[in-house]
């Protein structure tokens, strides 16, 4: 069974948690506002290779539904779609200096 805490108590927490993580190889759940957001989970004790981390993120999105291919990801966004981001032409969103 895993445990489940809160962002707020994990900032306080993390090395516990992580120590807990390691020793009960159970996953700890982080929630903001009742949510879950994160999980710590264990690694295996060969370390996950950033090949099998990605197949298991595809896998996980596609089961949820989610399919981006690379360039929907990396494609620049239209600047009617910046909203408030957006910089008038001709000014920088750096402060002055004083």
């Amino acid at each position: 069974m895993s445990t489940t805490s809160t962002v707020y108590e994990a900032k306080a927490k993390l090395s516990a948690f992580i120590n807990q993580v390691q020793r009960t190889r159970e996953p700890v759940v982080l929630t903001r506002y009742g949510k879950p957001v994160a999980k710590l989970i264990p690694c295996d004790e060969q370390g996950d290779s950033e090949d099998e981390a990605l197949a298991q993120l595809h896998a996980a999105a596609k089961k949820s539904g989610i399919a981006y291919t690379f360039e929907q990801l990396t494609a620049p966004i239209p600047v009617e779609e910046w909203g408030s981001l957006a910089v008038p032409a001709g000014r920088s969103r750096k402060k002055a200096k004083r």
